[in-house]
């Protein structure tokens, strides 16, 4: 992860240094580890439909506090890999495929995500079957609900 958070940052710098960076560092790395390679790939897949920040770091920084005071690790890495998996999944699927749940529910990390429309649509229909999910997750017991989609959700969060 620091690998591609590095590269990440890099290039929205516009770094002189990124192509350096990708040249003498990552790609020998990922060459020469494909379980590396793959988590490079995850991390890339994940970023660009947007939930790379807003979304697996966020977690990472809640799980982080959380295990601080103790949890066993093997189970802490096994439930991290699997929130990985799942957010991939979510991040690479089709429109319209179901197979991937909207949430995810484990011991360290609950999560749901509220899909919203574009905000037109929303705006022309009932907005509130979206905050109703919202409000469904956290009465499941979601620690974290995200509202993700094409456009910026201010207005419908506060609504």
């Amino acid at each position: 992860m620091d690998l591609y958070v590095t590269g990440a940052l890099l290039d929205s710098q516009r770094s002189l240094v990124a192509s350096e960076f990708y040249s003498a560092v990552l790609q020998p790395l990922v060459q020469d580890d494909e379980k590396l390679s793959h988590l490079v790939s995850t991390c890339n897949e994940i970023d660009r439909k947007g939930y790379f920040y807003p979304v697996l770091v966020q977690q990472l920084i809640f799980l982080g506090e959380k295990v601080a005071v103790g949890a066993a690790r093997e189970r802490v890495h096994e439930e991290v890999s699997k929130f990985i998996a799942w957010l991939h999944a979510r991040s690479v699927r089709f429109d319209k495929d179901d197979t991937v749940p909207l949430f995810f529910r484990g011991n360290f990390i609950s999560v749901g995500i509220v899909l919203v429309a574009k905000w037109e649509k929303a705006a022309a229909g009932d907005a509130t079957v979206f905050a109703n999910s919202g409000v469904r997750y956290a009465n499941d017991g979601f620690e974290n609900v995200y509202v993700s989609g094409d456009t910026e959700y201010s207005q419908l969060i506060s609504d």
